[in-house]
């Protein structure tokens, strides 16, 4: 994969990496590291293929002294962390559902996925609302909201749980300056997940081709056909560290291979940020952050009805995605002297889904003004 420039835009900050050693943590890792930040990983064991500029910790963070040891490390070497990214993931549970799980599947499940992150945010936390400002970051998982119960039971009720931890905790902190947020990846191709695909196969006596199809249908179908790799979920990851998304808190950004395709193409064609920043919380039906795309006093028309300003159109935006769950996927953009013009493919409970509409954007101060949406 081409390495892109990330111009420095971390530079000076510090950032924590947990479970960095491999996979899509080994991979936000480097994202940081290309970004200018100075990034210490931790993991139980070094890692493999040493680099470097990545500060590594030996710690189980399964354990509370492991938790202990990486935020003392930490704090003594560099008194700070801007950004923690908690990825640590693990399911070492056995197949076959409830029934085979012991209390102490449950209990090593939820102490690494669960309380691990919430050990180290009350360790990092304090300096971070001393300084008034500072990124977390959930590494959570799309079984929190679409479990696989046969194999993974506690990790996704683990998940389940950081999700619900975290937008809490952001509800907390983010009048202090500190910007809490939840990514749930899909399935991702690491070699734990190609070895769990084994075992799963063995166990239903069936091929590994049989298996992975079994666990994209459980998850409600991959379009794309395949798993994401590392590092399309640090790409979309690194999204959340930039300074321009301040305004992001308490989000959960599902990510799946399409939602990686999709960002590579609304960077291909370079919308306003304003206008990618809308199409990623139609997206992501955010109901909220899309309604702060527009100004005060902007209005929307859409099926021959008015909406007049901010806070109306987060009710209208709440309740479509509610009745409709409609989703944009960009076709062409075009700008004129008045007005910028996003062609899209419009998806959702709606009939003759999909269809394509034409949004009509006036842009002022880098916010929507007025949206227009014609058919």
């Amino acid at each position: 994969m081409e390495q892109p420039n990330f111009n420095s835009e971390l530079s000076g900050k510090i950032a924590v990496v947990t479970g960095g050693t491999k996979g899509a943590g080994r991979a936000i890792a480097e994202r940081l590291l290309q970004a200018g930040a100075t990034v210490i990983i931790t993991a139980r064991n070094a890692p493999e293929d040493k680099n470097d500029k990545l500060h590594f910790i030996s710690a189980d963070l399964s354990k509370a002294e492991g938790s202990q040891k990486v935020v003392s490390e930490v704090l003594a070497t560099y008194g700070r962390v801007d950004i923690l990214v908690n990825n640590l993931g693990s399911s070492e549970t056995p197949a076959g559902g409830f029934s085979v799980l012991s209390d102490q599947d449950w209990e090593s499940t939820l102490q690494a996925n669960l309380l691990a992150p919430v050990r180290l945010d009350r360790g990092f936390l304090p300096k971070m609302i001393d300084q008034k400002s500072g990124v977390i970051i959930h590494i959570a998982s799309i079984q929190g909201k679409l479990p696989l119960y046969e194999s993974t039971l506690p990790y996704a009720a683990s998940k389940a749980g950081l999700r619900n931890y975290s937008k809490s905790l952001s509800n907390e902190v983010t009048p202090k300056g500190i910007r809490v947020l939840t990514v749930s990846p899909g399935w991702i191709n690491t070699t734990a997940s190609v070895a769990w695909l084994g075992e799963l196969a063995r166990n239903a006596n069936s091929t590994v081709a049989e298996a992975q199809q079994s666990v994209m249908d459980a998850l409600g179908g991959i379009p794309f056909g395949r798993p994401a790799e590392p590092e399309e979920v640090a790409e979309l990851v690194g999204f959340w560290f930039h300074p321009e998304q301040a305004i992001s808190a308490g989000q959960n950004l599902s990510l799946t291979v399409e939602r990686y395709l999709l960002f590579n193409k609304l960077k291909k064609m370079n919308l306003p940020k304003v206008i990618a920043d809308l199409v990623e919380t139609q997206n992501s039906f955010d109901s909220v952050a899309y309604a702060h795309c527009f100004s005060e006093t902007a209005v929307v028309f859409d099926e021959g009805k008015t909406h007049n300003g901010r806070n109306e159109i987060e009710r209208w935006i709440a309740d479509s995605n509610e009745r409709y769950r409609a989703t944009m996927k960009p076709i062409s953009f075009e700008e004129n002297e008045t007005e910028s013009l996003l062609k899209a493919e419009t998806s959702g409970n709606f009939p003759g889904s999909p269809i394509v509409l034409t949004y009509h954007f006036v842009i002022t101060n880098d916010l929507i003004q007025s949206l227009k949406v014609t058919g």
